[in-house]
């Protein structure tokens, strides 16, 4: 190809690069949407939180970058760093998300005021979650380091998903909860040995 001569693809963009760049433009309309679609699970998860059966339970909405909800226990309150939870069991997305990119699990919380906590709890939670959730839900990934040491990639539950978005929150809302059942007494094990 000479100088004066172009490929394909660059005359197909040139062609086309009115529509391309309005269609990219939708890119932030669309995260946009994903961000109010995962913060509308504050809720229902709200509402559930109230059917766990312990009146201690409650909605932890961080709005921090990534957002987060969790389900949290008042004992596993950290120290004052900002009204910031020790652990939580819920789920995460980055704020420019599109659908496909949350995560559930189990956070524990590593700001400087706990990171101390965090380095003991993270490993009791990954050996806990390892003999609890590995035989029933090998797709939580478990490491002992980081903020999550639980963590599974959400994918929508339909490839048309955008067609069916409560199944896709009644599918994430099923997922924390039953994370919750299998999982917050072994937490509330862990919060207790490494507080003690």
């Amino acid at each position: 190809m000479s100088n004066r001569e172009m490929s394909e693809r660059s005359k197909f963009y040139l062609r086309y690069r009115n529509r391309i760049q309005q269609w990219a433009a939708l890119e932030s309309d669309a995260a946009n949407e994903a961000h109010r679609f995962y913060c509308s699970l504050a809720g229902p998860l709200e509402d559930v939180s109230g059917l766990r059966g312990d009146p201690s339970v409650f909605l932890h909405l961080e709005r921090t970058e990534p957002p987060k909800l969790f389900l949290v226990k008042e004992a596993w309150a950290g120290p004052d760093d900002g009204g910031h939870p020790l652990v939580g069991i819920g789920i995460e997305w980055p704020k420019k998300t599109s659908f496909t990119n949350a995560c559930t699990g189990i956070w524990v919380n590593r700001y400087p005021a706990t990171r101390s906590l965090a380095d003991l709890l993270g490993p009791l939670i990954a050996a806990k979650a390892e003999r609890v959730l590995d035989p029933v839900w090998p797709k939580y990934k478990i490491k002992p380091q980081g903020w999550f040491p639980v963590l599974r990639y959400e994918k929508p539950h339909r490839e048309d998903y955008w067609d069916d978005l409560d199944g896709y929150a009644s599918a994430l809302i099923e997922r924390i909860c039953d994370l919750w059942d299998a999982m917050s007494d072994e937490v509330q094990a862990a919060v207790e040995e490494v507080k003690a």
